[in-house]
């Protein structure tokens, strides 16, 4: 029975991102709504989007809840740069606990990650074609685990 009412969590969430692109013209508004909406709806410390610029070959920090706003449009990074690049490089899920000691990890200034101790990055992909990554991160180590990869590949 539990399983069931996960799924049908599953799809409310969809069903909601669908609407919040549906009914907005502004794509960043749209970002930040559905940060907003997975963050809430998981209990995430952090949920945020970053889009991929294919002619500069870069991911840039879109919308974001739980890192600095501020960093919004001042974060970038090659894909062959830190934990988010990573999982854009390879096109799949990357799940580390303590990040900061991965050696792809990189350390933005003024972003506040470094209190948090759980990644979860996942690649946005349509009809083939990268469009950016989905970070989701908490302050506790056990916030989430490989298990919640499923669940956000579904939202992703």
């Amino acid at each position: 029975m539990a399983g069931r009412a996960i799924e049908q969590r599953d799809m409310s969430i969809i069903e909601d991102v669908g609407r919040i692109i549906s009914s907005s013209s502004d794509p960043a508004d749209s970002l930040r709504e559905i940060v907003k909406l997975i963050a809430g709806r998981f209990g995430v410390d952090v949920c945020s989007i970053y889009i991929f610029d294919a002619a500069k070959n870069r991911l840039s920090l879109a919308a974001t809840v739980g890192l600095s706003e501020d960093m919004v449009g001042k974060i970038y990074m090659s894909i062959d740069e830190g934990l988010t690049g990573h999982v854009l490089k390879r096109m799949r899920p990357l799940f580390v606990t303590d990040p900061e000691r991965h050696p792809r990890y990189k350390y933005f200034e003024g972003s506040g990650e470094e209190k948090y101790h759980s990644y979860l990055g996942l690649p946005l992909i349509y009809h083939g074609e990268a469009l950016g990554v989905l970070v989701i991160q908490t302050v506790e180590e056990a916030g989430i685990d490989e298990s919640d990869i499923v669940i956000f590949s579904t939202v992703a």
